[in-house]
């Protein structure tokens, strides 16, 4: 009888103790169901607009490769969030962030007009020149400033080459919707000059037959940001989306991404 009723209470307590593991595995798979759950429900789809600025920037069928996406994309991830890529041209892209039409602008310059309605992070710094390649119809040289307000000017129509220029309100700047019509403006003679810069096709510009690079250059020390407009929907994650950015640059995870890319990184200063 002592026996029987041993064995009894033995099994009651395993009975007991099985139970309670029951329940709490229960609560655990509650509570991780509640945070995956919640976790999704603060999630948000960030609108990209990629564009071809090999080998930082490269459109893919349906997404966006190089080490400027993968910053991005490295940093949404760690927030929580998603990205969905659409492939626009630069132009297209600027019109469209002044009404909240997209939340991410990859791979830019800033300046005044810019920051009304651009949230920015820089993920790095470089040097930037800019040059002015002269028309064959153009027989001299361009060596300051002075001479250069003389001329008109093609452009491509809303870049930044520098704040030099762009604020510049004596020479005659002509602006043009893209770099085939650019070059074709230069080689005709309509403009006398073009600016350009290692941001602006200037390889393609460097081949125009008989165009001519002039003495005067413009150097300084760029900005490459990737920002948010203001009227985006996602503009309420900026300030995370800055913390996440500029702590990759800090930690040395900016340079590694371009260095997986066989790529030198943009200055990082911390």
């Amino acid at each position: 009888m002592l026996a029987l009723g041993y064995i009894a209470a033995t099994t009651t307590i395993t009975i007991g103790h099985a139970m309670t593991l029951i329940k709490v595995q229960k609560i655990a798979c509650g509570l991780m169901l509640f945070i995956l759950s919640s976790s999704a429900l603060h999630a948000a789809n960030f609108k990209a607009h990629c564009r071809d600025r090999s080998p930082e920037l490269i459109p893919t069928r349906m997404a966006c490769i190089g080490p400027v996406a993968d910053v991005v994309q490295t940093a949404l991830q760690r927030m929580g969030h998603q990205i969905k890529w659409e492939h626009k041209t630069w132009d297209e892209t600027i019109e469209i962030a002044e009404t909240g039409g997209v939340d991410l602008l990859l791979r830019h310059s800033m300046s005044a007009e810019r920051k009304q309605f651009l949230d920015e992070v820089a993920y790095g710094y470089e040097v930037r020149e800019v040059f002015y390649y002269l028309s064959p119809s153009y027989a001299g040289d361009v060596r300051n400033k002075a001479e250069l307000n003389k001329l008109r000017v093609g452009a491509l129509e809303g870049s930044i080459y520098s704040a030099e220029f762009a604020e510049n309100s004596t020479v005659t700047k002509v602006e043009f919707s893209n770099t085939n019509d650019l070059i074709e403006a230069l080689e005709s003679g309509s403009v006398d000059a073009v600016v350009t810069s290692s941001a602006h096709d200037m390889d393609r510009i460097h081949i125009v037959p008989q165009a001519r690079r002039a003495s005067y250059i413009e150097n300084f020390y760029n900005g490459r940001y990737v920002s948010i407009p203001k009227a985006s929907k996602r503009s309420k994650y900026f300030e995370e989306f800055k913390q996440t950015i500029e702590a990759m640059a800090k930690s040395g995870e900016v340079t590694e991404i371009f260095n997986r890319y066989g790529l030198k990184a943009p200055d990082q200063i911390n």
